[in-house]
């Protein structure tokens, strides 16, 4: 039997193990598209479709409100410009918004597979490679499914998975990795400009801790860099006015009135099943692990990715991340991404203690 097991494990160390996990993480992702192809029901794709279809008939990107009957006239900007051109198309495809159903499921089917890939950057290959897919798979989709909702925020969400990816890669070139990420924040910023400042925090943290610009002589070389990544934001068709948005959006926006659990802080009552307690009951208890396996690997960070050992730079981003689900309980999609390589390298380190 121990023969036969310790042929099994080998396995999982030739050449073709990559491609094998590759087609089941494939697999596996789809299964999770399939099972999110539900009727829309997102109230924003009418208003958003509407706005598409004016930037296309020629009316330009809107920066006053033209259909209010109350404060018409009054400064509206068109902060997703890009997303409503993108779905007043995809309305196109289908009659009655069937098409967003199978958005959806792509989007959700190819944002899982970068989540598998990211795990596995982490965890390295082996059988237990193969069991951390299937956790992710499982853990994950039911922490995030209640914010995985046709919206501007879900290709946003599919950005920030693949500028992860980008940080996290072995084959590119620090440079390369800053010029690539700096292009996935733009698109970001003229997709959904509010959520837009996570990307750019996790780019410049990353780069202002990045191995390859360390020491005092590379200073002004980490100022650039990170003076880049802030600009970003702004190089878009609403530019300076997205202060203005994020002022009456974000700081004074009263999320207790709209009486959506998701867009409040975080409060026990949440924790309720009819609250969506489940999903936000899992995040919570997998916070208090990052702190444990954080401690774990305070003292053995050669167990995590090169770019996961600065402890700056994890508790940085972190804690911005922990703080933002705490306010804001719709964050938690981009908490769970980012602590995603420390889970998967904690879970790899005592599976790989079974295999042997």
């Amino acid at each position: 039997m121990d023969l036969d097991f310790n042929t099994f494990k080998k396995w999982f160390e030739r050449d073709e193990e990559k491609w094998a996990w590759t087609v089941f993480a494939a697999i596996l992702a789809a299964g999770f598209g399939a099972i999110s192809h539900w009727v829309v029901f997102e109230y924003d794709l009418f208003f958003m479709v509407h706005a598409g279809g004016e930037i296309l008939g020629g009316q330009g990107i809107q920066k006053t409100d033209r259909w209010s009957h109350t404060i018409a006239g009054t400064p509206w900007y068109n902060f997703q410009w890009l997303t409503t051109v993108f779905y007043y198309l995809v309305s196109k495809l289908a009659p009655n918004y069937a098409a967003f159903s199978t958005l959806r499921s792509i989007f959700i089917a190819s944002w899982m597979f970068n989540l598998f890939w990211i795990a596995r950057k982490a965890s390295g290959r082996g059988l237990h490679t193969w069991l951390i897919t299937l956790f992710v798979g499982g853990f994950w989709y039911i922490v995030c499914n209640f914010r995985l909702q046709m919206r501007a925020d879900l290709i946003a969400t599919y950005i920030n998975s693949w500028l992860l990816l980008v940080l996290l890669s072995d084959d590119l070139k620090p440079r390369t990795k800053r010029i690539i990420s700096l292009a996935l924040i733009w698109i970001w910023a003229n997709i959904h400009t509010g959520t837009v400042p996570l990307g750019i925090m996790l780019f410049c943290a990353h780069t202002w801790f990045a191995n390859d610009l360390a020491g005092p002589a590379r200073i002004k070389e980490r100022l650039l860099w990170v003076a880049c990544g802030s600009l970003v934001w702004l190089l878009t068709p609403i530019g300076p006015n997205i202060f203005e948005v994020i002022g009456k959006n974000v700081l004074e926006y009263d999320y207790e009135f709209t009486r959506n659990p998701d867009l409040q802080p975080f409060r026990l009552h949440l924790l309720r099943y009819n609250h969506g307690g489940y999903a936000i009951s899992f995040w919570f208890f997998h916070t208090l692990f990052i702190g444990f396996a954080g401690w774990f690997f305070w003292r053995r960070q050669e167990l995590l990715p090169p770019q996961y050992r600065n402890k700056g730079f994890v508790v940085l981003v972190g804690a911005a991340l922990i703080y933002l689900c705490v306010n804001k309980i719709r964050g938690i999609h981009y908490s769970m991404v980012f602590f995603l390589p420390i889970t998967a390298a904690y879970l790899a380190h005592y599976l790989k203690k079974d295999e042997e």
